[in-house]
C-alpha cells in the first residue's frame, strides 16, 4: 500500500488526474476491510496506527511538496480524504472494543490530527481542524464505555486527565492561531471538543465516592475551557452551552455516584466543587462584559446559572447538613446574583439595551430564588406556594422593568399553581388529616396563592393595556387586560376549590380527605350556605369595586347554588336541615335582590365593561 500510495503521488504529479484520490480512497477501503476482518490484539493496534499514519503522511507529504504545481489541488483533496478517512477508520476501531487501553488510537487520533491542522492551512480549508477535535471525543466515549470496568483498563484519574489534556492542546491551538478565518474555527473547535469531552468523562462508572468528586472537577475544568473559548469568540451561545451542558453533566454524575456516597464527610468535597462552579458561571459575564456585550444568551446562560444547579446543589447541601436548613440553598444563590446584579450595572452602562437584558434575568432569577426559600422550609406543598409568590414577585418586578417576558413568565407561574390547585386529584391524598378543621395545611396551601392571584390582578389591571407592545396587540383578541382578568378568575377558582375541600376535610372520616357524592344531609347543606355565602361576598365585592364581571360571576354562583338545593339537597334533606336551607336560601335571594336593585340595576357611566 505505501509503495502504491507513493506511485500514485507521482503519477498524480505527472498529470495522472485521479490518481492520487483514488490511491487515498483505496488504501482507507483496505485498512478497513483488514480491521472488519482481524481481532485485533496490542500489538497489530499498533502496527495498524503506525501504517494508517505513514499512509496519510504519504499523501500529506506529496500535497506539500507539489503544491504549487498544476495537481496540487488534486493531491491536497487526496490528503485531505487520507487523514479524514485513516481518522475515522481508528475511531471505528476504538467502537470494536478489542483493545482495552486506548493508546494506539489516541497516538493515531493526535497524529492524524495534527496533520489535519497543518491542511487547515490551506485557503478554504480551516473547517477540518473540527475533526481533528472531535475524534478524539467521540473515540475515548467509545473506549470507555467498551471497557472501563475490563481488568487492565486505563484508571478514571487517567482517563480524565487524558480528556482534559486533548481539551487543553486545542485551546493553546487556538490561542496560538492568529489568522482571522483560521482562528475563529480554531477557537470553535477549542469550545466543540471540551463539549464533546465531557461525554467519556460522564461514561466513567462512578464506583467509589472520590470516583464522584473527580469527575466533578474535571466536569468543572471542562466547562471552563468551553467559557474561555465563549469569551474569545465574544459568543453567547457558547457560554449559554457551556452553562447548561455543566451543569446538566455535572447533576449526571451525582445523582448517579449519590447512592455510593456514605458518608457525611464525602458530600463536601462535591459540595465545594458545585458552590465552585455556580459561581463561576454566574459572574463570568460580569466579569467580562465586552466580550458579551452583543449578545443576550450568554446573560440568559449566567442569570440561570442558579436554578440549573439548584436541583443538585440542594441535593448535596442535605447530604452534608441535613434538611433543616435547607432553605439557605436558594438564599445563597439569590445572594450570589445581587451581588452581580449590583457588579453588572456599572460595566454596562453604555449599552442599555444588553444591561436592561441583564438585570430583567438577574432579578427575575434571584425573585425565584428567594420565594422558593421560605416555602421550602415548609412541610407541606412547598412547590405550589412558591410558584405563586414566585409569580407575584416577577409582575412586581415587571412594574419596575416594562418586559414583556416577566409578564408572561409571571402569568405562566401563577397558571401552573393554579392548575395544580384546582385540577390536580392527587392534592386530596398529598397529606394526612392533622389539626383543626379548617385552620389547617389546606387553608395556607390555597389561600396564599389566592393571595397572590389577587395581588397579580391589581398590579396588572391598570397598567397591562397601556404596556401592550406591538406584537402583543396582535396576539390579543381584544385590547384588554387579559392577563388580570385571568388573574382575578383563578383566585376565585382556587378559593371556591378552598371551601369545598375545608367543608370535605371538616366532614371526612378517614386518613386522608375523601370527595364523596353520597348524600350526607349535614355537609351537603353547609356546602349549599357556603356557596351561597360565597357569592354574596363576591357580588359585594363587586358592587364596591364597580366589577361588572364579578357581580355576572356572583350571579352564576347563586344559579350554581340554586341548582344544587332544589336537584340535589332537597331530595334527602329532612326536618331541620330542609327548614335550615329553604330559609337560608330564601334570605339569600331577598338580600341578592336587594343589592341587585340597588347597585347593579342602575346606571352608572363608570362602571367597567
Amino acid at each position: 500500500l505505501l509503495i502504491l500510495s507513493v506511485a500514485a503521488c507521482w503519477l498524480e504529479k505527472k498529470e495522472t488526474q485521479g490518481a492520487a484520490i483514488g490511491a487515498a480512497g483505496a488504501s482507507v477501503g483496505i485498512m478497513a476491510l483488514w480491521l472488519m476482518t482481524h481481532r485485533v490484539s496490542p500489538a497489530l493496534a499498533w502496527q495498524a496506527v503506525v501504517l494508517c499514519v505513514a499512509l496519510a503522511a504519504v499523501f500529506s507529504v506529496a500535497a506539500e511538496l507539489w503544491r504549487e504545481q498544476s495537481s496540487g489541488h488534486l493531491l491536497s483533496i487526496a490528503s485531505l480524504t487520507a487523514n479524514l478517512g485513516f481518522l475515522g477508520l481508528l475511531v471505528l476501531a476504538a467502537a470494536e472494543g478489542q483493545v482495552a487501553k486506548p493508546w494506539p488510537w489516541v497516538a493515531g487520533w493526535l497524529v492524524l490530527g495534527g496533520m489535519l491542522v497543518l491542511h487547515s492551512r490551506r485557503p478554504g480549508r480551516a473547517w477540518v481542524v473540527l475533526a481533528a477535535g472531535l475524534a478524539p471525543a467521540v473515540g475515548l466515549f467509545f473506549s470507555v464505555e467498551n471497557h472501563f470496568r475490563d481488568p487492565g483498563t486505563l484508571e478514571p484519574w487517567a482517563l480524565l486527565a487524558l480528556m482534559v489534556g486533548i481539551g487543553i492542546v486545542f485551546q493553546i491551538l487556538a490561542v496560538l492561531t492568529t489568522e482571522e478565518a483560521r482562528s475563529k474555527w480554531a477557537e470553535r473547535t477549542a469550545g466543540a471538543t471540551a463539549l464533546a469531552m465531557m461525554m467519556p468523562a460522564v461514561a466513567v462508572s462512578s464506583s467509589n465516592r472520590s470516583e464522584v468528586v473527580l469527575l466533578t472537577g474535571g466536569l468543572l475544568v471542562l466547562g471552563i475551557l468551553i467559557v474561555l473559548a465563549a469569551t474569545r469568540l465574544r459568543s453567547g451561545p457558547w457560554l449559554l452551552t457551556a452553562t447548561v451542558a455543566t451543569a446538566f453533566w455535572q447533576t449526571v454524575v451525582f445523582f448517579d455516584g449519590q447512592s455510593r456516597l456514605a458518608a457525611d464527610s464525602a458530600f463536601g468535597p462535591v459540595l465545594a466543587l458545585l458552590a465552585v462552579s455556580v459561581l463561576l458561571f454566574t459572574v463570568w459575564p460580569a466579569l467580562t462584559p465586552a466580550a458579551f456585550k452583543d449578545g443576550r444568551s450568554g446573560w440568559w446562560g449566567a442569570a440561570l446559572a442558579g436554578p440549573l444547579w439548584f436541583t443538585v446543589l440542594k441535593a448535596a447541601f442535605v447530604g452534608r447538613f441535613g434538611d433543616g436548613a435547607v432553605g439557605l440553598v436558594p438564599v445563597a444563590l439569590a445572594a450570589l446574583v445581587l451581588a452581580t446584579v449590583l457588579g453588572v450595572k456599572p460595566r454596562l452602562a453604555t449599552d442599555q439595551g444588553i444591561q436592561r437584558t441583564a438585570l430583567v434575568w438577574y432579578l427575575a432569577v434571584a425573585l425565584c430564588l428567594i420565594t422558593v426559600a421560605i416555602p421550602l422550609q415548609l412541610d407541606k406543598e412547598w412547590i405550589t406556594i412558591g410558584w405563586a409568590l414566585n409569580g407575584l414577585a416577577i409582575l412586581a418586578l415587571w412594574i419596575r422593568l416594562d418586559h414583556p417576558g416577566l409578564k408572561y413568565f409571571g402569568l405562566a407561574l401563577l397558571g401552573a399553581a393554579t392548575v395544580r390547585l384546582v385540577a390536580n386529584p392527587e392534592v386530596l391524598s398529598y397529606h394526612f388529616r392533622v389539626g383543626m378543621p379548617v385552620v389547617n395545611w389546606l387553608a395556607y396551601t390555597y389561600l396564599v396563592p389566592a393571595a397572590a392571584l389577587v395581588f397579580s390582578y391589581r398590579f396588572l389591571q391598570p397598567r397591562e393595556v397601556d404596556r401592550l407592545t406591538v406584537w402583543e396587540e396582535r396576539l390579543y383578541p381584544v385590547v384588554k387586560p387579559l392577563g388580570a382578568a385571568a388573574c382575578g378568575l383563578a383566585a376565585v377558582g382556587v378559593v371556591f376549590a378552598w371551601i369545598n375541600l375545608a367543608i370535605a376535610d371538616f366532614f371526612a372520616t378517614g386518613a386522608t380527605i375523601e370527595l364523596s357524592f353520597q348524600r350526607l344531609p349535614a355537609r351537603d347543606a353547609t356546602t349549599s350556605v357556603a356557596w351561597a355565602v360565597y357569592a354574596l361576598i363576591l357580588l359585594a365585592i363587586g358592587v364596591r369595586s364597580r366589577s361588572s364581571s364579578l357581580r355576572w360571576l356572583s350571579l352564576g354562583m347563586l344559579v350554581l347554588t340554586l341548582g344544587k338545593v332544589f336537584l340535589h339537597d332537597l331530595g334527602e334533606l329532612e326536618d331541620l336541615y330542609r327548614v335550615g336551607s329553604l330559609v337560608g336560601l330564601a334570605l339569600s335571594l331577598i338580600i341578592v335582590s336587594l343589592i341587585y336593585q340597588r347597585f347593579v340595576f342602575r346606571s352608572d357611566p363608570e362602571e367597567d365593561a
